[in-house]
């Protein structure tokens, strides 16, 4: 899995801060911005990130430290650098704690979010209190942290046996007809599905050989979407550019509509991207309903474990909060 760790900083650019405000007699004025990127899914294509500033660093107020001993100064602000980046990322101790949070935060993160409209900022201080909650209960309640995880360890393994997600046991919202929803979930579904194909045909290879590539360069997973990302800018710029040519060259042999070809590749794709996600996620819940119906008490113990996991997540949410308010 992708560590959430703060690999060890080197020290050039606080070397080079240092070096060009010491050639100013250190009134440049220069500041370092810390920044810590949170990826909360870094697997999947398009997913959330939240970029995450820290407070500016003045450099010249390390002038003092520079002129004892410029490596000393450059260690120390290496060492400020990376205590405001840490500050700004969810970083975990261990593969089991990363496990852990990740998979209460994805599952059940909506239940544990007060807000009524939800933020990646949230989702971010969800994670750090999260983490900070293992660790007390590590100390003082071990038994209820053991509960938890072998609950929501045997409540995954369910859903996995059963090919179902959290989201598809979800309750439907309030208000309108669920039969109404679904006779308009399943119109969109019919109804988009030439422009899903033409979009999935025109998209696939560039869309597939980045995955296929990473797999083949890397198996640790912190490098593989830097892979796809470089890969996938070569595919869709010359996956594009040479479908467009063949398109004028064999069908339009007119610019205009070759034009209007070439904007229609990045939009079907991503419109391809979320069909697919919709009917996904659609037959998902037409497989809730199908067990409903033939294997009814599967699903209901299913959801009593569900029921049981939210009760445990929220009564150990207001034990850690007790002691440990959240700052308002």
């Amino acid at each position: 899995m992708s560590e959430r760790r703060l690999r060890p900083l080197k020290t050039g650019a606080a070397r080079i801060a240092l070096g060009a405000e010491a050639r100013h007699n250190f009134q440049l004025g220069l500041h370092i911005l810390p920044l810590g990127i949170n990826y909360f899914d870094p697997q999947r294509f398009r997913s959330d990130v939240l970029l995450n500033l820290a407070e500016p660093i003045r450099v010249a107020e390390y002038a003092a430290a520079y002129q004892q001993s410029p490596e000393a100064a450059a260690d120390a602000l290496t060492e400020e650098i990376q205590r405001r980046m840490e500050s700004r990322l969810v970083i975990t101790r261990t593969d089991e704690e990363d496990e852990l949070v990740t998979q209460v935060e994805r599952t059940f993160g909506q239940h544990l979010i007060q807000d009524d409209e939800e933020t990646l900022y949230d989702n971010f201080q969800l994670s750090r209190t999260l983490l900070q909650a293992v660790q007390y209960f590590e100390l003082h309640d071990a038994g209820r942290l053991s509960a938890i995880q072998e609950k929501l360890r045997a409540y995954q393994q369910e859903l996995h046996r059963l090919r179902l997600t959290d989201e598809a046991l979800e309750t439907p919202p309030a208000g309108g007809s669920r039969t109404r929803r679904g006779v308009v979930a399943a119109l969109k579904l019919v109804l988009g599905a030439p422009l899903y194909a033409y979009g999935a045909i025109n998209n696939y290879l560039p869309y597939i050989v980045p995955s296929v590539v990473a797999k083949r360069a890397t198996d640790d997973m912190a490098f593989v979407a830097p892979v796809m990302l470089v890969t996938g800018m070569l595919t869709f710029t010359l996956g594009y550019a040479l479908q467009t040519y063949l398109v004028h060259h064999f069908i339009t042999h007119d610019w205009r509509w070759t034009t209007l070809y070439f904007i229609s590749l990045p939009l079907s794709g991503f419109y391809a991207l979320s069909y697919w996600s919709n009917l996904a996620q659609r037959l998902r819940r037409l497989r809730v309903l199908r067990l409903f119906r033939r294997e009814r008490p599967v699903l209901e113990s299913v959801l009593r474990q569900r029921t049981e996991l939210i009760r445990l997540l929220r009564e150990a949410r207001a034990a850690y909060l007790a002691t440990h308010p959240l700052p308002s």
